[in-house]
């Protein structure tokens, strides 16, 4: 099919750069990226994201980490404190707590960390 609809948007210098700088990485150009994002709401019948407002809870701790507040900082990290949070993941699913299972969905993945050099 023949490419004659035009789209013209307007939006913040910087947000266009930065996510031109991301589309380039990925080898897409911009209309490439906007066709993309076309399809897959014509595919999903909706956005292709979840678009929620946060509860008052989540729009506090987004302040609160936004304004640096209540941080803690850590100047390394602490291996045996790494492996307890990889057991603990292991063993929700050693007990049957999966998503099969009426369990919620693990979104972890625990990855070896590397000291940087």
């Amino acid at each position: 099919m023949a490419k004659t609809e035009m789209i013209r948007a307007r939006v913040e210098p910087d947000l266009k750069q930065e996510a031109e700088e991301i589309f380039s990485r990925l080898g897409l150009s911009s209309t490439e990226a906007i066709t993309l994002f076309y399809r897959q709401v014509a595919l999903q019948h909706g956005l292709p994201f979840e678009v929620k407002i946060p509860n008052a809870e989540t729009c506090e701790a987004l302040r609160e980490a936004y304004d640096r507040e209540g941080l803690t900082e850590y100047t390394d990290l602490d291996q045996r404190q790494f492996n307890n949070v990889a057991r603990l993941v292991k063993g929700r699913h050693s007990q049957g707590e999966t998503p099969e299972r009426g369990g919620t969905p693990c979104q972890c993945r625990i990855l070896p960390i590397r000291a940087q050099s």
